[in-house]
């Protein structure tokens, strides 16, 4: 009598983890739908690897969860903030856009804030920061009396994301300074 009720506490268990089971594999499979559909939405999706012919007579759309193996471009950066902003040092903190699938770092481009930016080839300044889009600035031209314009975008291997710019950041203090200076990375 004891070993049948064993053998069926055994099968309960077993149909349980059975069930955790599937449960873990439907999530994983429902946040890699997500990431796909939001590189598709965004417009910049790839299959990387196997064949990308859609002609393809196989029209067997089987979700077969290897959705991992569409990649994107990284998201922009969003919620951008300045800190402790003076006449020649500022911090940028942003909030990380989904990442494509892929490993991204982060860019902050300084440019001079009396000239059409966008038209310009070089910025003053660019930094990188490969793990957060956290970037602290010191020894900023305080001559720059127009401010300046920071854009802030990330990178992967699949390409960059849109530039988040936050136009026309002013210095705090209207104290000028003459002579060389320098950015600092912290």
């Amino acid at each position: 009598m004891g070993s049948g009720y064993a053998q069926r506490e055994g099968k309960k268990r077993k149909d349980g983890d059975e069930r955790k089971e599937n449960k873990r594999v439907k999530y994983k499979r429902s946040v890699a739908e997500i990431q796909y559909t939001s590189c598709r939405s965004a417009g910049h999706n790839e299959k990387v690897g196997g064949n990308n012919n859609d002609d393809d007579d196989d029209d067997d759309d089987d979700d077969d969860g290897d959705d991992e193996d569409e990649l994107c471009k990284p998201f922009p950066v969003r919620n951008c903030t300045l800190a402790n902003q003076t006449y020649t040092s500022v911090e940028v903190k942003c909030v990380p856009g989904y990442d494509g699938g892929l490993p991204q770092k982060f860019v902050l481009e300084v440019y001079h804030g009396d000239i059409d930016f966008l038209a310009s080839s070089q910025p003053l300044y660019n930094v990188s920061n490969p793990d957060e889009p956290s970037f602290a600035l010191a020894g900023l031209e305080a001559s720059v009396e127009a401010g300046v314009h920071v854009a802030v975008y990330a990178v992967n291997a699949k390409g960059r994301s849109q530039s988040v710019v936050l136009s026309e950041v002013t210095y705090r203090d209207a104290e000028k300074h003459t002579g060389e200076s320098s950015v600092l990375i912290r």
